[in-house]
């Protein structure tokens, strides 16, 4: 099937699998831009996104799997990332061992998925080329936005995680995305 896809088109093969997304809805909102920037600033994981980039600073990105509702991001310091949505709420924990995924897995070489939004072209989701994009980087920074986690490398744009809803199970999924 050919769509448009940001001014291309694009011929999805039969073979990548189509999933019904919608966003969550916004828990927080403000009245003004200079608001909302003071409420990301002050939220209260950023002081984590911050004391967790102490501990990744100097490392690098050497792998990552990931299933539809969790990351895990493994990097040269010997520490993981591990970013998941539970409960419509995305979370991350950096921890000194592996976590276990109990879904299936994909890695580097894995196919994209497409996204299907109610009111937005559909979007072919890459885990696999987000990832490889980043093998070896250099970490440079986290931070947290409401509802985001991003992570910034050396040279790349930035690696974006957030929770959106499954249409079809009601279920939540982790979204993966760049963005400058």
């Amino acid at each position: 099937m050919a769509e448009c896809y940001a001014g291309r088109l694009i011929n999805w093969d039969a073979s990548v699998r189509i999933i019904p997304v919608d966003p969550y809805p916004l828990r927080e909102t403000y009245d003004s831009f200079a608001g909302a920037i003071a409420g990301v600033l002050n939220a209260p994981l950023q002081s984590k996104a911050k004391a967790d980039t102490a501990r990744l600073l100097g490392s690098h990105i050497e792998d990552a799997c990931w299933t539809d509702t969790a990351c895990v991001i493994r990097f040269s310091n010997g520490l993981f990332l591990h970013v998941f949505v539970a409960d419509e709420i995305l979370s991350w924990q950096l921890t000194d061992g592996e976590p276990a995924l109990c879904d299936a897995v994909g890695r580097v070489g894995a196919p994209a998925v497409a996204l299907r939004w109610p009111s937005q072209p559909e979007y072919l989701m890459d885990r696999s080329a987000l990832t490889a994009n980043r093998l070896g980087t250099e970490f440079v920074q986290l931070f947290t936005t409401n509802g985001a986690l991003l992570v910034y490398c050396r040279a790349r744009l930035i690696w974006w995680f957030s929770a959106i809803r499954r249409i079809d199970t009601g279920r939540a999924f982790l979204l993966m995305s760049e963005e400058d």
